[in-house]
């Protein structure tokens, strides 16, 4: 399995703009003015703001899930889908969530 994720790396915030609403941008391009991920909304407002906020979050969250994982692996828990072990179970769920975010 890969780990190597496929995005613009950095620090992610959100704000908005007059123009194009709600956008979520990389911190480092406000400067220079790229890096920019324009959010289409097609939701309610409150419903564009929470996405917003998650997609901002998306790289820490998958920095800890990757953290999760290898600390997970390096105690010797197997990652088993539907296991009656929670423990296990939920190595299973941080695998799948990480394949899934590295579009895998």
């Amino acid at each position: 399995m890969s780990k190597e994720f496929k995005g613009t790396s950095g620090l992610w915030q959100v704000i908005e703009s007059p123009i194009h609403g709600l956008i979520v941008i990389q911190e480092d391009s406000l400067d220079e003015g790229t890096g920019c991920i324009s959010y289409t909304q097609i939701a309610s407002e409150f419903q564009c703001e929470e996405d917003a906020k998650l997609i901002a979050a998306a790289p820490e969250l998958l920095e800890a899930c990757l953290r999760i994982q290898a600390q997970f692996q390096q105690a010797g828990i197997e990652s088993k889908a539907g296991s009656l072990n929670p423990i296990e179970d939920n190595a299973a769920q941080i695998d799948a969530v990480i394949l899934k975010s590295l579009g895998e």
